[in-house]
């Protein structure tokens, strides 16, 4: 029969193999997305900033430069990520990358500044590009208010799914973790 020491050293390795694994799956998903945003600010740069075409008018062009700005935003912020985990080190003691972990898998964190911006730039950019395609009775204003409630919807609907999808993929994992950081503190 194991004795106590034996399954508490188990029990740190097999959630320190859970946590490669997830850091793994991280790792490629961020550097997806990391590679999608950069290609977009590509295109948006080729079709809103550089395009010659006559009819595209000012707002277009402004709201092209929006998109491009939270493209970019929103690209060095994966990339932030992606470097994050890519330079996780199994090696160091458990305590700290229990405390690491901790902190990479909790549902909300802190400096989130940079996409909070992007998706304020994205709702600004949205504005200026369908100033062009609204009918004529339609005011800024009620363009603005169509563009917000779109914006807040759909921005309250990710964070639902994603909060669902974080209790029940991710938070099993982030309690394992924090029960770990317990034990040690003890």
């Amino acid at each position: 029969m194991k004795n106590n020491k034996e399954m508490e050293t188990q029990d740190i390795n097999t959630l320190i193999q859970k946590l490669q694994v997830k850091d793994s799956d991280y790792k490629k998903a961020l550097r997806i997305l990391q590679i999608f945003f950069f290609a977009l600010v590509f295109i948006y740069t080729a079709l809103y900033v550089f395009n010659p075409d006559a009819e595209m008018n000012l707002y277009q062009r402004i709201g092209g430069v929006c998109y491009v700005i939270a493209f970019t935003l929103l690209a060095l912020h994966f990339r932030k990520k992606f470097t994050k985990y890519r330079s996780v080190n199994y090696s160091s003691s458990v305590k700290e990358l229990m405390t690491e972990a901790e902190k990479r898998y909790r549902f909300l964190q802190k400096n989130k500044l940079g996409s909070i911006i992007a998706i304020i730039l994205l709702d600004v950019g949205t504005c200026f590009i369908l100033m062009k395609y609204s009918p004529d009775k339609w005011s800024i204003l009620e363009i603005f208010i169509g563009v917000q409630a779109f914006s807040i919807t759909s921005a309250a609907i990710g964070f639902m799914i994603g909060f669902i999808k974080w209790k029940k993929e991710i938070r099993p994992l982030w309690l394992a973790i924090k029960t770990q950081l317990k034990e040690f503190d003890e």
